[in-house]
């Protein structure tokens, strides 16, 4: 069987499936635009994560400074 996606769209591992869903990126109300790390399983809903933006370091710094607050 053949898939056709089209741009914002992907398949990936669901975990509220337990199996590989087609996952679709909806529009980003936090300005990121196409880069936006948030995709939604169609089947489900179940909202992932991917490509999330963060460097290690950079991480390391925002929790240590939300700590200190």
């Amino acid at each position: 069987m053949s898939h056709v996606y089209t741009a914002g769209m992907i398949e990936v591992y669901c975990p509220g499936c337990a199996e590989l869903q087609v996952f679709e990126q909806p529009p980003c109300v936090d300005g990121h635009g196409v880069d936006c790390p948030e995709w939604l399983c169609l089947t489900c809903g179940v909202a992932l994560l991917i490509d999330v933006p963060v460097e290690p370091a950079e991480w390391l710094a925002l929790t240590l400074d939300s700590r200190a607050a």
